[in-house]
Parts: C-alpha cells; structure tokens; sequence
C-alpha cells in the first residue's frame, strides 16, 4: 500500500505571536491555512513584498459604498482571487458577507477544505468599510 503524501503547510500568526521564550510562534495545518486566508482577505495588492501583484482583493471593495452591489463584489473578488492568487487551493463550500451598516463593518465568513493539506477550513473576518 502506498501512503499517501500531503505538505505540511506553516505559517506565522498575523499579529507576531510569540512563545514565552520571546521566538515568533509557527502556525501548522488549518490554523496556518486560516491564518494566511485572513492576512490574504485583509491585504492591499503590493503588501506581499516578494510578490506584489498578489492580495487586494477584498480591500478594493472598503473603499466603496456599501450596499448590495459592493456585497456580491466582494463575495465574488474573493471566489476569483482565491482561483488566481491564492495558495494552497481552497475548495470553497460555504461563503457569506455580510455588511454591518450601523459599525460599517464587512463580516466574511468562509467553510472550505484545502485538499494538497487536507484540512478544513473555517474562517470568519471583519472588515472596516474606509469610506
């Protein structure tokens, strides 16, 4: 029988977490996965230093009026974005956003499974409309 093989997939936390000891803490498997799907919606294009034509999204979309048009945009950005930009592949399975005009904030909530790492996926990020 052949074992199947998968990557491990790591990344560090977005807000610089770091152990007692003072070293950056190492996110693995759907935490890492989660993780790097939140710093990807919350991204201007050009952040990524090695690779500036990747992220923005979603951010595009803050500095836009909210109503339901900028709503199916954003939900839409983010199905193509995560089709051309985005790594590992995520099958997406369940996708809301979700404006919350009274704070003016986006509310996105993402369910999926990264098959190449086998994991599920389930993410939920708010937003702050810039305009």
């Amino acid at each position: 029988m052949i074992k199947e093989r998968y990557k491990i997939y790591r990344d560090f936390p977005m807000n610089a977490e770091t152990n007692g000891d003072g070293v950056l803490k190492v996110l693995e498997g759907n935490e890492a996965v989660e993780n790097a799907i939140r710093q990807w919606i919350s991204s201007f294009r050009g952040e990524y230093i090695r690779n500036p034509s990747r992220g923005g999204y979603v951010t595009y979309w803050l500095l836009k009026p909210m109503n339901e048009d900028t709503r199916r945009a954003i939900k839409e950005s983010i199905r193509e974005g995560f089709y051309e930009d985005f790594s590992p592949e995520i099958e997406i399975r369940k996708l809301e956003v979700t404006p919350d005009y009274d704070r003016m904030i986006w509310e996105i909530h993402l369910e999926g499974y990264a098959p190449s790492v086998k994991v599920p996926i389930n993410v939920y990020e708010k937003l702050r409309n810039l305009i």
